[in-house]
């Protein structure tokens, strides 16, 4: 257990419709702080009238000069904030940033909705919105396990079956060596980019209860093993790896889906799986989806500069005006 969970059901549904949404990892302290304690230069700014916050990292680029990155976009710590007052929160902080002699704010929002009003601001885009999948952690754990898509719930239960113990406890690299090596591994074959290593382990030395490590082992043998970072109410799907005798024993599904019961119990409310990239990794995308997760939309990555906001505001209104007409179009009001 990570934590008490708050037992009273009526209490926990009060709690969490007047809470914020947990921010996104990037959006996190856990995020800001484990880069800071690699040698990051991490500036964390309150919003105007405290209703949320922004944390930049900032890098000193050859010609271009100082640049601030704006990872996850701003975290709103007040529920249901209309675009108006946000955009009325950020136009300090863009001030702020160019005072302190910041050429470009690069951001990456964390949904769709928060895209528009950094657009509105002047943002251009430079790389069009990722799609995640988000589980909801909130529902009964028998409803959730009624939501899993046949093949899933066929191969936990052959990993229910498969005589595997699982295992949960915080993350230590030398105790976990071998889940950092298989994941080395792994990245090198695939080709893919994630949170470095010693950022995790950075997160690790500084908030272990916050870096859960589930594993799956089969006569005292660790077979296989997942990784997630807990931040402010949710928790990331970070790493997952597994020995080559592991693959046909369900081993993934089993370690996933009592993760997720664990967490809930713990009162994490949303799991992140990360994108879902269905050209590049078909198999790992139905294996997220398989959960019964959600497909959640990002923001594009913006630009934010002085020399192209007048272009990303005329963009931005062109978007808008496109997207009124088309749906004057499809009214059937108008036919």
């Amino acid at each position: 257990m990570l934590f008490d969970p708050i037992t009273d059901g009526a209490q926990v549904a009060q709690t969490r419709a007047l809470s914020p949404a947990p921010p996104a990892l990037a959006q996190s302290t856990l995020y800001a702080d484990a880069l800071g304690a690699v040698g990051a230069q991490i500036l964390t700014l309150p919003l105007e009238e405290e209703v949320g916050r922004a944390t930049l990292i900032l890098r000193q680029m050859p010609v271009i000069g100082r640049v601030a990155l704006l990872p996850g976009g701003p975290w709103w710590a007040t529920p249901d904030l209309g675009p108006p007052h946000k955009q009325a929160a950020l136009r300090p902080l863009f001030a702020q940033a160019h005072a302190m002699g910041i050429r470009a704010l690069i951001s990456n929002p964390a949904d769709h909705a928060d895209g528009q009003v950094l657009r509105r601001l002047g943002g251009l885009p430079l790389l069009t919105p990722q799609t995640e999948a988000r589980l909801d952690l909130s529902p009964p754990d028998d409803a959730r396990r009624k939501q899993l898509h046949g093949k899933w719930r066929n191969r936990l239960t052959r990993g229910e079956a498969a005589g595997l113990t699982i295992t949960e406890d915080s993350f230590a690299p030398k105790r976990h060596l071998w889940i950092l090596e298989l994941e080395a591994a792994q990245r090198k074959s695939h080709g893919y980019r994630a949170l470095p290593l010693d950022v995790l382990m950075a997160a690790a030395a500084q908030a272990p209860h916050q870096v859960r490590v589930f594993t799956a082992r089969r006569r005292g043998r660790a077979l296989a093993a997942m990784v997630f970072l807990l931040h402010e109410g949710a928790a990331t799907y970070h790493i997952a790896v597994q020995r080559p005798e592991a693959r046909t024993t369900g081993a993934h599904n089993l370690l996933l889906w009592q993760a997720s019961c664990a967490l809930k119990q713990a009162g994490i409310q949303r799991l992140d799986l990360g994108p879902v990239e269905t050209e590049r990794d078909t198999g790992l995308a139905r294996f997220k989806l398989g959960t019964g997760a959600a497909l959640h939309q990002r923001g594009p990555t913006l630009l934010h500069c002085r020399a192209t906001a007048p272009l990303g505001r005329l963009a931005a209104w062109v978007s808008r005006t496109g997207a009124r007409a088309a749906e004057a179009r499809n009214d059937p009001s108008c036919r």
